[in-house]
């Protein structure tokens, strides 16, 4: 492939294009969508000086032609939940799949009884895992002190839903044995990431295969917490931060949306030009506008993505590092004295670069460097000032206008996918933090995708709270589904057809499976002010041991709830001699139950 040089004749620049597009590696195909992979000359180095001018260059951008969007569904895909377009079987069955995996290489590196940890192991289900989906989603919205406070007696921080969907033990099980991959030892040390993949190639396939881009994007870098001092893949979120407690990963978003199209991790191992050309090869061959980071938009980084057919454009620390210039190389044009509010100055370079100097808040001016911005008029921007509350509006050159637009979307969903994240630590795995990092971007680019077909709807908080309980709903019903008696009881606690085999029992996407009772403020029932409630448990009703009564099988009322006292399941103590407390008991019969599987056990009937 030709390289660029100096010479401006428009046939000569289209013919190069042309070669560049048709220089795309075809081989990387995912789910119908072709992604090339751009074959960027890298520039050798060390790198010439650029001649700048103060004359303005031709450029010449080729048209952009895609169709910019979500991609409807497929044929078979109408009746399928949005969630369900991210949340695909595959991704769902890898999960499951490994997770169950690494429980049985845990089990057979012990003794046969297995570690301490893995004590009563069954293998999961489906089910378990749309139950622990759900429970790290919630716990993303609803944060608490620590993880075994949602499963607390006390009503200030215990969760009905949480702790209707599995016991804590159960719980601590499957994030014990949650993984994404199982690796050979030979491919582990191979790769620093072999214990992931390849889930981020799974999930980063689904994603673009739901949406395609728009023409400006946008790369920016995030720090992700992997709460391992020595983790192998790691980088320092800031100067005041401690080494090796974040994991450093590159994103690339669409700028009107914030929907994210690809994602590199930095495993330290590649220069940060290497990192940007990765993280934009598999982009369709389209003429986008990448708008970067102060940290990643640099000279040689801009000309390599030129070769590959890409535009970028970014703010870069002054005076504009250039390996083999300084600033007295720069036209005397950017060395005047210094500049008035709201001015700027600017020059070009071969190809097409442009260098622009504009006067904002910092008085040493800030430096906007272009692949395909040309010095026209000034457009009016609104600016805050510091420590005042109004705005103020001033000229700016187009380059810094497109950049801070392109910047707000993305900086408040990257900022609220943060905040709600589904991260959980694990003391040894500091790779799981990429899992769950995977597992934000599905649920991020799933509402963005709702958001873009249906409208503005639910905020993200909702939103997320909405998928938690659509899980668990997906987890009460695979569990009922399990159950052979279900059917046989459900026809008689009310007999007649019914859409779902237990009626009773209030399973929906969005509202959570167990009846919360409403629980009498501080102060009433004689309670002082600011403790919680105490209900006197009703006396006893004493029965034999293989005694169960008829009332369960006859009424209407068989629902469950939570009260704020213990006592001993009866299916379990009555029928395999266990005695475990539970705060779930049934409505009408006022006898304590297990929130699913005893429940139906208990009101079913006998059969001979």
């Amino acid at each position: 492939m030709a390289a660029f040089s100096s010479d401006d004749d428009d046939q000569a620049a289209a013919l190069r294009q042309d070669e560049i597009f048709a220089s795309s590696n075809e081989e990387s195909r995912r789910d119908g969508v072709t992604y090339g992979v751009r074959d960027a000359p890298r520039p050798e180095e060390p790198q010439q000086p650029v001649p700048w001018g103060a004359a303005a260059l031709p450029i010449n951008m080729p048209p952009f032609t895609n169709q910019a969007g979500p991609v409807a569904p497929h044929a078979g895909e109408g009746d399928k939940a949005i969630i369900d377009l991210f949340f695909t079987d595959e991704i769902m069955e890898q999960l499951l799949v490994q997770s169950n995996k690494r429980a049985n290489i845990r089990l057979s590196q012990k003794s046969s009884r297995g570690p301490k940890s893995l004590q009563g192991w069954m293998p999961m289900s489906r089910g378990e895992l749309y139950g622990y989906l759900a429970i790290i989603v919630y716990m993303g919205v609803l944060p608490r002190p620590a993880e075994a406070d949602y499963w607390s007696s006390d009503p200030l921080l215990g969760s009905a839903f949480v702790a209707s969907i599995m016991s804590y033990k159960r719980f601590k099980h499957i994030k014990h044995v949650f993984s994404a991959a199982n690796p050979l030892p030979l491919q582990e040390a191979q790769s620093k990431l072999a214990k992931i993949d390849p889930f981020p190639s799974m999930v980063l396939g689904v994603c673009q295969q739901r949406f395609l881009p728009a023409q400006e994007l946008t790369l920016q870098e995030c720090f992700v917490s992997t709460n391992q001092r020595f983790g192998r893949v790691f980088s320092q979120a800031s100067p005041g931060h401690m080494l090796a407690e974040h994991c450093r990963i590159l994103t690339l978003r669409d700028s009107r949306t914030g929907y994210c199209v690809s994602y590199h991790v930095d495993c330290r191992e590649q220069t940060t030009r290497d990192l940007v050309l990765a993280t934009c090869s598999s982009l369709p061959h389209q003429p986008f506008r990448i708008a970067a980071d102060p940290t990643l938009a640099s000279i040689p980084t801009a000309l390599a993505l030129l070769t590959g057919g890409l535009y970028m454009y970014g703010a870069v620390a002054p005076p504009v590092p250039v390996p083999g210039a300084g600033p007295d190389d720069l036209p005397a044009s950017l060395q005047k004295e210094p500049l008035a509010d709201g001015d700027y100055r600017w020059c070009m370079g071969p190809p097409h670069l442009s260098l622009t100097v504009w006067r904002d808040m910092d008085p040493a001016g800030e430096w906007y460097l272009s692949t395909f911005h040309t010095p026209d008029p000034a457009v009016t921007v609104q600016r805050r000032v510091r420590e005042q509350y109004e705005r103020v509006s001033k000229p700016a050159p187009r380059v810094a206008a497109d950049y801070h637009a392109s910047m707000r979307i993305c900086d408040q969903v990257a900022a609220l996918q943060a905040a709600y994240s589904v991260q959980l630590n694990h003391r040894h795995r500091w790779y799981t933090a990429l899992v769950y990092f995977c597992l934000d971007v599905l649920l991020t680019n799933a509402h963005i995708y709702e958001r873009t077909v249906k409208g503005p709807g639910a905020s993200t908080k909702d939103f997320r709270l909405a998928v938690a309980h659509l899980f668990a709903s997906r987890a009460a019903a695979v569990a009922s589904a399990a159950m052979p008696s279900a059917a046989a009881a459900a026809a008689v606690l009310a007999p007649g057809p019914h859409p779902h085999p237990h009626p009773h029992v209030h399973v929906n996407p969005h509202v959570p499976a167990v009846t919360v009772i409403t629980v009498p403020t501080a102060g009433e029932d004689g309670a002082e002010p600011g403790s919680p409630p105490k209900t006197p448990a009703p006396p006893r009703k004493r029965t034999k041991i293989d005694e169960l009564p008829p009332e369960r099988l006859v009424g209407s009322g068989h629902v469950l709830e939570k009260c704020n006292y213990k006592r001993q399941c009866s299916w379990c103590y009555k029928q395999i001699q266990r005695q475990k407390k539970v705060y779930t008991r049934c409505a009408q019969c006022k006898v304590h139950l297990h929130s699913i599987d005893c429940f139906f056990l208990y009101h079913a009937p006998p059969i001979n």
